[in-house]
């Protein structure tokens, strides 16, 4: 589900596959440490808050974190990892288009330049046209 690439990664949790002509809503988040990015996404279907994604990643990661806020907010308890921000996120298969738009009520905007970073560095992105609105 994911691949890394110059320091980047993509954790895609959508579970069904994308297809038709329809726009997938999703949300994203863009999380670090010094020598890699994550951009974790999934649809908001199944992660109704960003903090969903944080908790869903760091269980997965194994990182060490707690809810600060039930429903809400995910704290990261790895000083070396920080939350960047988020955001949402559409997809559409058939127009192989991406938008990015929006902040996280609970984290903020994402850095522009880092999620761009993402995009340019990641073949998830290679034959998509995308749109970043941050």
């Amino acid at each position: 589900m994911s691949q890394a690439e110059a320091g980047v990664e993509v954790v895609d949790l959508w579970t069904q596959p994308l297809h038709g002509d329809t726009w997938a809503r999703g949300k994203f988040v863009l999380i670090s440490e010094p020598d890699r990015l994550w951009l974790v996404m999934g649809p908001v279907s199944e992660f109704a808050y960003h903090a969903n994604l944080v908790d869903r990643f760091c269980r997965d990661h194994q990182i060490l974190c707690s809810w600060v806020r039930p429903r809400d907010m995910v704290e990261i308890h790895d000083k070396g990892i920080k939350m960047l921000g988020g955001g949402f996120v559409e997809m559409n298969a058939i127009k192989r288009k991406v938008r990015f738009s929006g902040s996280s009520k609970a984290y903020g905007s994402c850095p522009e330049l880092e999620l761009r970073r993402v995009v340019a560095h990641h073949a998830k992105f290679a034959t998509q046209s995308v749109q970043i609105d941050v």
